[in-house]
């Protein structure tokens, strides 16, 4: 199965979720304190990151679908099986091992910010919404800001995306990912030079990827500036990317007022 998202519009406005945003930490050491069965449980999660890293997702998913069978009542376990599952675009069987966590321990910032992002993935925009704007000040961290600003995009509240963003970039000011969903949101808002200011940051910076440089594309497009694209053609991108992209973009900035902008949006992304 092809765990990619189906657009390239989904993957350039979903960057920052697909890379940075969606970066859990490792495992903690094990803890040998820990019942022998939630022991066993870690050992497999830990290996099957590894095997997933190499690749060999089928293998991965069943040794993270038996880790679920043996974490028994670690929440902690299940947030952790929650974020390889993500991670792999099993998001049906992220949320689930998230709203386990959840059950075991209601009031743990980070399984409700998990299961927040999974329904996001799966299109639940409201329940992820309110799940996630609970936990994004608890965990504290510029990834949880980040989702929210996303959960915030594709409700259409772009006001209080922006915040978001920006608190998210205030905690990591290096984080490319964050600053290209601002200029996009910045974009919709139709501030079109801040937002062709924030991407070129973006993609002047070395450490830039194929998915910042679309995102240019797109953020250019919104903002009336589609002749600049031809104009300075990425070379590192097909021209029929391109095209797909600026067609998106005129979609978009034609469906109404900010809001109805960023449902639109919203709707080629779910």
């Amino acid at each position: 199965m092809d765990h990619r998202l189906v657009s390239t519009t989904t993957a350039t406005i979903f960057a920052a979720w697909l890379a940075g945003c969606m970066a859990i930490s490792p495992l903690h050491p094990f803890d040998k304190t820990i019942p022998e069965e939630t022991s066993q449980a870690g050992r497999l999660l830990f290996l099957a990151e590894d095997i997933a890293g190499r690749g060999e997702t089928q293998t991965a998913l069943a040794l993270l679908d038996r880790a679920g069978e043996l974490a028994s009542d670690d929440a902690m376990l299940h947030t952790r099986l929650g974020d390889a599952y993500l991670r792999l675009g099993e998001n049906e069987r992220a949320e689930r091992a998230y709203a386990t966590a959840v059950d075991l321990k209601p009031a743990d910032a980070t399984a409700l910010l998990g299961l927040g992002s999974a329904k996001l993935r799966r299109g639940e925009t409201t329940q992820a919404v309110a799940l996630i704007a609970a936990a994004a000040p608890q965990v504290g961290t510029a990834t949880a800001y980040n989702r929210l600003g996303i959960a915030y995009t594709l409700a259409g509240r772009l006001t209080e995306a922006e915040a978001a963003y920006r608190k998210a970039l205030a905690l990591d000011a290096a984080d490319l990912d964050i600053k290209t969903n601002l200029a996009l949101v910045t974009a919709l808002a139709r501030r079109d030079a801040e937002a062709q200011a924030l991407i070129a940051e973006v993609v002047a910076h070395p450490t830039a990827q194929q998915r910042h440089h679309r995102a240019r594309v797109l953020v250019l497009g919104l903002t009336d500036k589609a002749a600049e694209v031809r104009k300075t053609q990425e070379r590192r991108l097909d021209p029929r990317d391109v095209d797909k992209l600026l067609s998106q973009a005129r979609k978009i900035a034609t469906s109404g007022d900010a809001k109805a902008r960023a449902l639109a949006l919203g709707a080629v992304m779910i």
